[in-house]
């Protein structure tokens, strides 16, 4: 009896000499941070992640996943998956946006608490001269807590393996975001117990930034093998750093396009467009009182990927049947079960941006086309 034998395709075992230079086996990647995306359902059924996995990466299985921490708050998620000799920790993006603590906790304070700034500490917890954003601190904290049904952590069960040939670290979005931070704690983690895997690479996707320079340079110096794809539709990597280039992200002012109208043609209330909103915000980044540095993003030399050059924009799905507006400070309310949009040109800039930053929509941009999970 004879056997196949299959070559093992590695994720990112090639370094980036320059931008836009992709990463072998990066849908892999993504499809990961795809599924970690699962919402709550990850927590309530602990088959989900290897369903998914036996669905669309059959070749992988789960290596470690936590369990539902019993501390209220704790808003994030991560597993890892293995194929042969190499492993890969995906971390969750951020949960769907409801009125439950979790998905509060995630939004509001990792995703949009970038006003206040914490520096970073090394891994004998001494603190240096990076800077991160006290959402990514906090981020950071929950990640290192998580652990399994054996009470181990990432950490913990990567350190007892015999060999961790190959390791990555990815997610999307807020996953991304989280995925920079918790590998640059990770890799300094296991230089010290001197179990550093032959390769270790980072991949993200559509992360926003939350970081100074100082903290960039450590970063790009650490890894030589880790890269940051970015839809350059997408609003979200703008954040934090270039924000003000948000007004101009759908076109100039009086756009034809209804499905993604100009933000200096989206009004918030009837004094306030979401252009100027933006760049208030912007100017809050560069001096509000709990800056102490400027947001700066990795990759400023290379592994950078930049996805939808060409600018295409798309219709949602399922477009809605306007009504006339009544008050610009309303959105959408429910008529007779019927959803009703009074500021069209919001309710569409919001639809783009969503549909841009989905997950399927990168996959979509680097060639792949079976849809994981939901999107939009």
């Amino acid at each position: 009896m004879t056997t196949t034998q299959t070559t093992q395709i590695i994720i990112g075992d090639n370094a980036p000499s320059k931008q836009n230079e992709r990463a072998n086996n990066d849908v892999t990647a993504l499809i990961l941070a795809a599924i970690s995306s699962y919402s709550e359902q990850l927590y309530q059924d602990e088959n989900a992640v290897k369903n998914a996995l036996a669905e669309y990466l059959p070749e992988w299985e789960v290596a470690w996943q936590p369990v539902k921490p019993k501390e209220a708050g704790f808003v994030n998620y991560a597993f890892i998956a293995q194929s042969g000799d190499q492993y890969v920790i995906a971390i969750r993006g951020s949960l769907p946006i409801d009125t439950t603590i979790n998905s509060i906790l995630n939004w509001i304070v990792e995703d949009f608490d970038l006003f206040s700034q914490k520096f970073w500490r090394d891994a004998d917890n001494k603190k240096t001269n990076a800077i991160i954003s006290l959402g990514a601190t906090i981020g950071l904290e929950f990640l290192t807590q998580l652990i399994d049904s054996n009470g181990k952590s990432m950490l913990d069960f990567l350190s007892q393996q015999k060999t961790v040939k190959y390791l990555c670290v990815t997610g999307h979005s807020l996953g991304g975001n989280l995925a920079t931070v918790y590998s640059l704690w990770l890799q300094q983690k296991l230089a010290q117990l001197k179990q550093l895997p032959q390769l270790f690479s980072v991949i993200t996707f559509a992360a926003p930034t939350a970081w100074d320079q100082n903290f960039a340079n450590l970063f790009d110096k650490t890894f030589s093998t880790s890269w940051r794809y970015v839809n350059v539709m997408d609003i979200v990597p703008f954040s934090a750093c270039h924000v003000d280039q948000l007004a101009a992200l759908y076109g100039k002012k009086g756009s034809d396009n209804p499905y993604a109208p100009s933000a200096y043609d989206v009004k918030l209330i009837s004094v306030l467009t979401l252009a100027e909103a933006f760049k208030m915000i912007y100017g809050e980044l560069k001096k509000g009182k709990g800056i102490k540095a400027q947001y700066a993003q990795v990759n400023g030399k290379t592994g950078t990927c930049e996805l939808n050059q060409e600018k295409t924009t798309f219709i949602p799905i399922t477009p809605i049947n306007p009504i006339s507006p009544s008050s610009p400070d309303s959105t959408i309310h429910q008529t007779n079960s019927i959803k009703k949009i009074t500021n069209l040109p919001l309710y569409y800039w919001g639809r783009q941006a969503g549909i841009q930053h989905d997950h399927n929509k990168y996959l979509h941009f680097l060639g792949y086309d079976k849809p994981v999970g939901a999107g939009d």
